[in-house]
């Protein structure tokens, strides 16, 4: 499924980036994983495009009571799956072109500048970063470096290298 991701805004969009208000009171609710299909099958859900089980466009009070269930059933330990509740905010917009996408990349307009986010196979983590300015002092390009030394080492301990 999704791997670390990371989004590259404009320093006078982060503050109208809509991370927590689903903008049209709307959510999916999805899951995957061992026992996907019993967990499909007992709550009658269909298979998404994406290849995961779940209800899509629902409203918000919906989603969260078929999550609470599903969170009760996962406790008990009874089938072995995971989910994912996501509203339909500035983070789901913008996470579904990346889920589709073949380059895993995507792009939201908010607050007239565009967002562009993209997977990377990272994880969690600190990612310097250097921008490139043209002769006129207009950006160029934005380079993010994954691979320091310390990354590298992180990444080795996390995989029991």
């Amino acid at each position: 499924m999704d791997c670390a991701r990371i989004g590259l805004f404009d320093v006078d969009t982060v503050d109208q980036w809509n991370h927590s208000r689903p903008g049209d009171g709307r959510a999916d609710i999805v899951f995957w994983g061992g026992d996907e299909e019993k967990v499909a099958e007992r709550f009658e859900a269909p298979r998404l495009d994406d290849g995961t089980f779940g209800f899509i466009d629902r409203p918000v009070d919906e989603a969260v009571a078929i999550a609470e269930k599903l969170q009760v059933l996962r406790e008990s330990g009874e089938l072995r799956f995971a989910f994912d509740i996501r509203p339909h905010t500035d983070d789901f917009f913008i996470l579904a072109q990346m889920r589709k996408s073949p380059t895993e990349a995507g792009v939201l307009e908010v607050g007239g500048r565009a967002v562009c986010g993209f997977m990377t196979t990272w994880g969690d983590g600190f990612f310097p970063a250097s921008l490139e300015l043209d002769v006129d002092d207009r950006p160029l390009r934005c380079l993010i470096h994954f691979a320091t030394e310390s990354n590298i080492e992180a990444m080795n301990e996390v995989n029991g290298l």
